[in-house]
């Protein structure tokens, strides 16, 4: 899902909202971006290197802060925010997948396109 997030929700959903910011510095932007996700994946890993577990960030927050408040409630935030991008995704999905319909067709709106691309993807 992380990949699908990244480019689903950062580049096909928010590009135009991004070069309304930015303006004409959205080279910039994209370059900051960039450079921001080759560290942090750089980050992830040697980490992932150091600490070989299955679990994640949440196996590294746990080895840096200890079993506790601060780790399950960083958890949960994740969790949350995996939630906002999955459902960013499936606005998308369901924005593109009605723009391939009919103009004025209710055969298959935003919001069942989302519903087939949650239930498909739960399974």
């Amino acid at each position: 899902m992380g990949v699908g997030a990244m480019v689903g929700a950062g580049i096909f959903a928010l590009l135009g909202q991004v070069g309304a910011i930015a303006g004409s510095a959205i080279y910039i932007s994209f370059f900051i971006g960039g450079v921001i996700a080759l560290l942090s994946g750089y980050s992830l890993s040697r980490l992932g290197a150091r600490y070989p577990a299955a679990g994640g960030i949440v196996e590294y927050l746990v080895q840096g802060f200890g079993p506790g408040i601060f780790s399950g409630a960083m958890s949960l935030m994740m969790f949350a925010a995996a939630l906002v991008s999955i459902s960013l995704v499936a606005r998308t999905f369901g924005v593109y997948a009605f723009s391939l319909t009919p103009a004025g067709s209710r055969l298959c709106s935003p919001i069942c396109s989302q519903r087939a691309l949650l239930c498909s993807s739960s399974s």
